[in-house]
């Protein structure tokens, strides 16, 4: 989509307008190809606007958008600062650069700005040296890199917010394609997957997966009051490791395979389902289904592993243990629950056998008894093994084609 194309789809939203509408054009002048400073100034505009606009969407309800013709008067960078109120000029997303001059800058230029997730700091990375061409602290390379199709910031983010999100979610997925033998591209499934950080979060959720728009959102870490803050003397970055979704991606990948496998490359005749059955909490094992040695079978094997002994007549260690932890919260027993935890863990064994350490990518977030053990994990490696390295064999440019004439 070139500029011209991005402004009919974003003139066309004039008038009343639901969220799934607005989110589908937004990821449309995303993707779209500037050429100049000019053309990236009306992206970015559009861009902020449609953020604003599902920010201050009643849930379930409908906003009434009306947009001036104040897109084909900018220019530069200091043309949309004059525009936008309050200076929120930092707040817009998909720059390949941090905008200059803008007030948020200034105040953090002053304050030092710091990245916590560097491959410096080995209390929060150990492992793989980064090469020297690799940029984390790029949107642009960070997207073209790993083929990610958009990046969303949510509102309460600042500049310092952001740049540690970003790079710690660039050094966590450049570490996650080595361990699961992926291309670069293939961490963001040909420019499907989208990152949001802060953005879209809901409940008490730390980070969730949408399979409708593929989008992995981190939540931001909480709020804390001033007093509390001064009398814990904890900078802003390091909150960034005490709350949120900081730690989670490993969880959200996990779910991301488990969908596009089961939605586009394995699909059931009957319409979408994830390889795992998806939020089903059912303990019956389809052994012809495991069988067939299709991803699904694989998948089937996988839970079966988890769910069951290995005599197959009774329940596993890990599930009576997670029984007598859960009780009757069905959220632990859902399948694709399971084995989104289960992936985490495989991740944490695949870490610990090089001696890595990633906590943006994986760390614990609940009591351990939801988790299957390294020892568990480690009778379950070549099943896992086997899933990925057939889901790396079929996740390809053509299936990744397929999904984006359903999601987009």
């Amino acid at each position: 989509m070139n500029i011209e194309q991005a402004k009919q789809e974003f003139y066309r939203l004039e008038g009343k307008r639901g969220v799934r509408e607005i989110r589908a054009a937004l990821v449309k002048i995303k993707n779209t190809t500037v050429r100049n400073e000019s053309e990236k100034v009306k992206k970015d505009y559009m861009i902020f606007k449609l953020n604003l606009a599902i920010s201050a969407m009643p849930q379930g309800g409908l906003i009434n958008l009306a947009f001036s013709n104040q897109v084909e008067e900018l220019e530069t960078y200091q043309d949309l600062e004059r525009l936008l109120p309050n200076n929120q000029l930092g707040k817009l997303t998909d720059r390949g650069k941090t905008a200059p001059r803008g007030m948020i800058d200034r105040y953090w230029n002053k304050k030092d700005m710091k990245v916590l997730f560097n491959d410096q700091n080995t209390d929060i990375r150990k492992g793989q040296k980064i090469p020297s061409n690799f940029d984390p602290s790029s949107e642009r390379y960070f997207q073209d890199y790993f083929a990610i199709s958009g990046i969303e910031y949510g509102n309460w983010l600042n500049q310092l917010d952001r740049l540690n999100y970003l790079n710690g979610a660039a050094l966590a997925f450049f570490d996650l394609q080595t361990i699961l033998g992926f291309s670069s591209k293939q961490i963001g499934f040909h420019k499907i997957l989208s990152m949001a950080f802060g953005a879209r979060g809901s409940g008490k959720a730390l980070a969730h997966f949408e399979p409708s728009t593929f989008v992995i959102n981190l939540t931001r870490f909480k709020r804390e009051s001033a007093a509390r803050i001064k009398a814990s003397k904890v900078k802003r970055e390091e909150r960034l490791m005490r709350s949120g979704g900081v730690g989670s991606l490993a969880h959200e990948y996990g779910h991301a395979l488990d969908y596009f496998a089961g939605y586009y490359i394995d699909p059931m005749s009957n319409g979408k389902e994830a390889l795992t059955g998806g939020g089903s909490t059912s303990t019956n094992v389809n052994n012809s289904l495991i069988a067939k040695k299709n991803l699904r079978g694989l998948m089937e094997k996988i839970l079966k592993g988890i769910i069951w002994s290995s005599s197959g007549n009774e329940l596993s260690t890990y599930y009576i243990r997670l029984k007598a932890k859960a009780k009757a919260n069905d959220y632990w027993y859902r399948r694709n629950e399971i084995f989104a935890r289960a992936f985490e863990i495989y991740i944490l064994y695949k870490l610990k056998k090089r001696g890595w350490l990633n906590l943006y990518l994986q760390e614990l977030k609940y009591e351990n008894a939801y988790y299957l053990s390294l020892n568990e994990i480690a009778k379950l490696e070549k099943d896992f093994d086997t899933l990925i390295a057939a889901i790396r064999s079929k996740l390809t440019p053509n299936a990744a084609n397929k999904a984006r004439q359903i999601i987009h």
